[in-house]
């Protein structure tokens, strides 16, 4: 976040009421979009799941696990997030970027190991079915996973190519999910 920061700072030292109004919409953005899609998907899941014809009481179920897998991976990334951001930022500083990319694997590995564990344990004795159980599990480790890609990413400091790259892989998903020109509509994987 330091160097999200340090860009929104040089944004805000431009002159011109343009400028100022472009950095206050990137601060929001940062500020606020996290949030905002964060109810957008659990309101994309309410919609789905009802669409689906899940009873209430599986909506509901569905947007807890959700809930419990987003709250409980940026808790569990964020322990190693503070040591991890000094040491790349140290590592790039002096230069020795071969080692940013086994921080991130042990980094990761870490989380995985320690984090996995524990929401195990957590979902064993949560009473919900064992399926379920799974399906969280597996959300939980993916999500561990994505945030520390970011925490990594945000080093790089090319931010509009990082949300651009997002944007195009959720458009590429969009396009798979309608059986769009990506995928014909015959494909296997969609029937």
């Amino acid at each position: 976040m330091a160097g999200i920061g340090f860009e929104l700072n040089k944004l805000f030292d431009k002159q011109g009421i343009t400028a100022k109004v472009r950095a206050y919409g990137y601060a929001r953005l940062v500020v606020s979009g996290p949030m905002i899609l964060g109810v957008v998907l659990l309101l994309g899941i309410m919609y789905l799941s009802t669409r689906g014809g899940a009873t209430r009481g599986e909506r509901e179920l569905l947007i807890s696990m959700f809930t419990y897998a987003l709250l409980f991976s940026l808790i569990a990334s964020s322990v190693l997030s503070i040591i991890v951001t000094r040491y790349m930022a140290d590592m790039l500083y002096s230069k020795r970027t071969w080692a940013v990319m086994p921080a991130f694997y042990g980094t990761i590995l870490l989380t995985l190991l320690f984090a996995g564990t524990a929401y195990g344990v957590f979902l064993f004795f949560s009473g919900i079915p064992f399926a379920y159980q799974v399906m969280s599990l597996l959300l939980f480790l993916t999500l561990l996973v994505v945030w520390i890609e970011m925490t990594f990413l945000t080093a790089i400091r090319e931010y509009r190519s990082v949300m651009l790259t997002f944007a195009a892989a959720v458009g590429m998903g969009r396009l798979w999910m309608d059986g769009g020109p990506l995928f014909p509509v015959d494909c296997p994987i969609l029937s």
